[in-house]
């Protein structure tokens, strides 16, 4: 019997890759405020972490690259741009988290991005308190600065090991997410779906008679 559901965040809650679009943001707004330097000193960030992820390689280094390219802003600098891309949210998303609470299923997002942004985008849309916890990357923050991350979730393989964690059990639990982020807790869960955006994971769910979603109004709770 499900009980729990792990829901992706971007591109499965939100229809983007957030950090894509948090991190321009972010760097377009200091260069506007003069802050050259910061500009220059992260572009090297920019375009590594844009490298490893061209080349698939492993998300971890990804973050890595991520959390030095933030480290030094104001974290109510990345708060102020994850406010404006949580009303991306869709409405259709938002009523099926609803949904599941008013159900009874215990909600949580494990995600690679950063814990922060995540729950002020979910906050903005007005769907926060539906979930039970929220498991990403956390920003670490000294007087308001960004300084690095606690990876927790950094790969497939953590969001497998935070059910575990948590105590969640996989015989009672749903997981939906959208790529290879999420293989290692589909191959765990009792019922995992695939959010049908990315190819692979498409012809890897056809393959493990996965159900396919491509609108969260397909998704059947």
């Amino acid at each position: 019997m499900i009980k729990n559901i792990v829901w992706d965040f971007d591109k499965t809650l939100m229809p983007m890759q957030t950090e894509r679009i948090l991190m321009p943001l972010v760097f377009f707004d200091k260069l506007s405020r003069g802050h050259i330097w910061w500009c220059i000193s992260r572009t090297p960030w920019i375009i590594i972490g844009l490298f490893l992820y061209l080349i698939n390689s492993d998300y971890k280094f990804i973050k890595r690259c991520e959390a030095r390219f933030y480290s030094g802003a104001q974290l109510k600098e990345l708060i102020t741009v994850a406010h404006d891309l949580g009303k991306r949210i869709p409405q259709e998303n938002r009523e099926k988290v609803r949904e599941a609470y008013k159900k009874r299923y215990k909600n949580y997002v494990f995600s690679c991005g950063s814990t922060q942004p995540i729950k002020e985008m979910l906050r903005t849309a007005g769907i926060l308190k539906y979930f039970k916890s929220v498991h990403a990357n956390t920003l670490t923050v000294k007087n308001g600065v960004i300084t690095g991350a606690k990876f927790e979730v950094p790969n497939s393989l953590g969001k497998k090991q935070m059910l575990k964690t948590l105590g969640i059990k996989a015989s009672e639990t749903l997981a939906v997410g959208d790529g290879e982020h999420e293989l290692m807790l589909f191959e765990t869960v009792a019922k995992p779906v695939v959010y049908g955006h990315h190819l692979r994971m498409v012809r890897i769910a056809m393959k493990n008679h996965w159900p396919i979603i491509t609108s969260m109004r397909e998704l059947k709770l």
